[in-house]
């Protein structure tokens, strides 16, 4: 039967949850010739040899498995992402002297029909930030357009295990713009991140490809009824225009003087700018909005002309 999966998820999480049967046909139908990788998942079985500088098997608990964290885990990932992007060259049929950084082409062969719904940055850290400001542990003396506590003061990005999308304390435009940008990336975007394999830049790459070649549907929220006639245009099994009457419980940040006048703060383009300045961050999840602005005319276009090739 069709299976619908919606929730707060990282790109890429559908291989948690497809049945391992279903993978298994499509791993052997597109990527069959990859090399053998059981050399590494054996590894990842109990009483394995899993870290050869220390000896010991994969921890099981995970206060345990951080202590070995850089010494055992990184070197493993580096080893499999290498012999990964060597097979993937071959595949692509690209120069070997090139390293991949992207992996969306794998990503989009998936058997998936993937959607998603794009927001306006600026809109949405000022929602972001009074969503978690509302948070009884958090300095509440804070503003939103306070510059000195909204970025970074290191030229570093912080690591995913920093990287807290639930805070609007020090660095919170930073940290929630480079999370948005890693939710459109992949979960193997996080790894490598941890692991200094990929940059902001691979980071925005990837996210970019998986834009353009693997949502059958990129919505915007300020056209959410065009997302549902494209969605329902788009999946045969889906018709967005049933039980109209079907409401969501509210989901709202409210309408204080503050949150007004942020919300207004926020759409100044001399702030914007200012922003985008200062913050990398926010200039590759800028860009990637304006990809999914393109990939959703693109996209409408496509279903208007096929809607009435076939009527």
């Amino acid at each position: 039967c069709h299976l619908v999966y919606q929730g707060h998820n990282f790109f890429g999480s559908e291989l948690h949850w497809l049945p391992a049967k279903y993978l298994q046909n499509w791993w052997n139908t597109r990527w069959s010739h990859m090399p053998d990788f059981s050399l590494f998942w054996s590894k990842l079985v109990p009483n394995h040899t899993w870290c050869l500088s220390k000896n010991i098997s994969r921890p099981v608990y995970n206060l345990d498995y951080k202590k070995v964290y850089e010494e055992c885990s990184i070197p493993l990932q580096r080893q499999v992402d290498t012999e990964a992007s060597h097979a993937l060259v071959k595949q692509l049929s690209i120069d070997d002297s090139q390293v991949i950084t992207s992996w969306s082409p794998l990503y989009a062969s998936l058997p998936v029909l993937r959607v998603t719904v794009m927001r306006d940055p600026f809109s949405w850290l000022v929602s972001k930030y009074f969503w978690h400001r509302r948070q009884p542990d958090l300095d509440n003396n804070s503003t939103c357009d306070n510059i000195n506590e909204a970025l970074l003061d290191n030229s570093g990005i912080p690591r995913p295990h920093e990287l807290d999308m639930d805070n609007s304390g020090l660095g919170w435009l930073s940290k929630m713009s480079l999370g948005y940008v890693m939710y459109l990336c992949g979960e193997d975007c996080i790894v490598r991140y941890a692991a200094g394999t990929a940059t902001l830049q691979d980071l925005e790459l990837q996210a970019e490809g998986n834009l353009r070649q693997s949502f059958a549907v990129v919505g915007l929220l300020e056209e959410v009824d065009i997302f549902y006639e494209m969605l329902t245009a788009r999946v045969q099994y889906m018709n967005t225009s049933l039980n109209p009457h079907v409401r969501g419980a509210k989901h709202t940040t409210g309408d204080s003087p503050e949150n007004v006048r942020c919300k207004a703060r926020f759409q100044d383009k001399a702030f914007q700018a200012k922003l985008l300045e200062l913050s990398p961050e926010l200039r590759a999840l800028n860009r990637l909005y304006q990809v999914a602005k393109e990939v959703n005319r693109f996209q409408r276009k496509e279903l208007q002309e096929c809607s009435s090739k076939t009527v």
